[in-house]
């Protein structure tokens, strides 16, 4: 695999795992959206902070299933 190829597949990788993320997030009944890609602050903005905890804990799940596989 060449570096770009490299590359490409790590962008790729990363874009499917925001848009899971997005997708359980608003499944969770949590207000977010995609940022743009220059964004310093991340990849997902919550539109209401007060549901911060909630997207914490649904991360956390998805992290303690990938860290198990």
């Amino acid at each position: 695999m060449s570096a770009e190829d490299t590359i490409i597949a790590k962008i790729v990788l990363h874009q499917d795992i925001k848009l899971l993320v997005i997708q359980l997030l608003q499944q969770a009944g949590v207000d977010c959206e995609e940022t743009q890609f220059t964004d310093p602050n991340g990849d997902i903005i919550l539109v209401n902070p007060d549901q911060a905890e909630q997207a914490r804990v649904i991360i956390r799940k998805i992290q303690q299933a990938t860290n198990h596989e």
